[in-house]
């Protein structure tokens, strides 16, 4: 929850801005750092198998938002730059979470532990993204409209926006 707010508070106009870098930070070095991590992992854990190489490196693979934060709330640190990090921080997690589920799924079937296989996994969550895309998409929708209408308040629309990834 608090990952999820700390990436709502950024602007939608600002992440607009900064687009291609925050394209780049999500969609090419996340998962070029989970790679590297797994490589490093397979390294100087060979006993272990990919499932479980693979959870180590997504597990590590997201900044920490608490550890940023003397970083993000520098005011010396270039405002795009604290931007940047604080997208990229509240984001990660989220787009990581998928390929720990997975790399959990491939560890269980490795051990040979009865459980869903991998293409349940996967379509468990795709199915997931759909319903988060979908439950974001109107919740936005309906905190707009009652804002818009004046049917609510700014601290009753924090409240709606903290239970929409609990809905989701």
């Amino acid at each position: 929850l608090l990952l999820f707010h700390d990436a709502s508070k950024v602007r939608v106009a600002d992440i607009r801005l900064d687009a291609g870098l925050v394209a780049r930070l999500l969609l090419v070095g996340l998962p070029l750092t989970i790679g590297a991590g797994w490589l490093g992992a397979k390294l100087l854990f060979p006993e272990l198998g990919v499932g479980l190489t693979l959870l180590l490196a997504a597990a590590l693979a997201p900044t920490d938002a608490g550890l940023g934060a003397p970083t993000v709330l520098n005011p010396v640190v270039p405002e795009r730059i604290r931007r940047l990090l604080n997208v990229e921080s509240g984001l990660n997690d989220g787009l990581a979470t998928p390929i720990v589920l997975i790399a959990i799924a491939i560890a269980a079937a490795d051990a040979g532990v009865e459980g869903p296989e991998v293409d349940r996994v996967l379509l468990s969550i795709l199915i997931g993204v759909g319903e988060g895309i979908a439950v974001g998409w109107l919740g936005a929708l309906l905190i707009s409209v009652s804002r818009t209408r004046e049917w609510s308040t700014e601290s009753s629309r924090g409240l709606a926006l903290a239970a929409l990834p609990i809905v989701a």
